[in-house]
């Protein structure tokens, strides 16, 4: 076995061993749901069908759809869970499973738009969760599915962000700010190069177990 393969077998097994973990062995499990903004890179080359371009006039010529050069800001829910992994004075790290849908987004062509589900699982650090206020960091990747004016598809994505979870009276509810990019191929409305980053920001609320 090659030693890249060695490597991913030894955090596999690492992560089953802390998943398995008794309860009381971290500190919590978290779920919560988020509602966010999303704005969108714009496509920079718009890659024209040949056929198209000269009109497809003749009778064996179809003609190829139109394809939209401009995605409108939009609206995404997400739920999570989270499970802390290993804990120390200052941080400490999470498992997190996100699973966030953007529907409807519109474009610049009429009736035409499509909608997005991304799941990225990945990791979380938070820093000084003893605080009223714990800034954190975190990073993913799965597939993200569009549907909608245009074939079905699954691409692979990744996402990176950042935020603040914040202390509230309540034990065991908190709040969550949030910005984060969530990267992928194009959605099929656009026959475009280059990748799409969505800018999604905002927040929502967090339950701790």
């Amino acid at each position: 076995m090659s030693k890249m393969n060695w490597t991913i077998l030894s955090f596999f097994l690492l992560a089953v061993e802390l998943l398995a973990a008794p309860a009381g062995a971290f500190a919590q499990t978290e779920a919560g749901f988020m509602v966010n903004g999303v704005v969108s890179n714009q496509a920079e080359i718009l890659r024209l069908n040949a056929a198209a371009a000269i009109g497809c006039f003749l009778p064996f010529c179809t003609p190829a759809p139109p394809q939209a050069t401009h995605v409108n800001a939009g609206v995404s829910y997400e739920g999570f869970v989270a499970h802390r992994l290993v804990g120390f004075r200052a941080a400490f790290l999470s498992f997190e499973l996100p699973v966030l849908g953007i529907p409807n987004r519109g474009t610049d062509l009429s009736n035409v738009s499509y909608s997005t589900v991304a799941v990225t699982p990945g990791f979380r650090f938070t820093f000084f969760p003893k605080a009223s206020t714990s800034p954190y960091i975190s990073f993913g990747g799965g597939i993200v599915h569009f549907s909608g004016d245009g074939p079905s598809v699954t691409h692979g994505g990744a996402r990176f962000g950042g935020g603040f979870d914040a202390k509230t009276p309540l034990p065991h509810l908190g709040l969550r700010i949030e910005v984060k990019d969530l990267m992928s191929a194009r959605p099929p409305v656009q026959d475009t190069s280059g990748g799409l980053h969505n800018v999604l920001f905002g927040g929502g609320v967090l339950f701790k177990f």
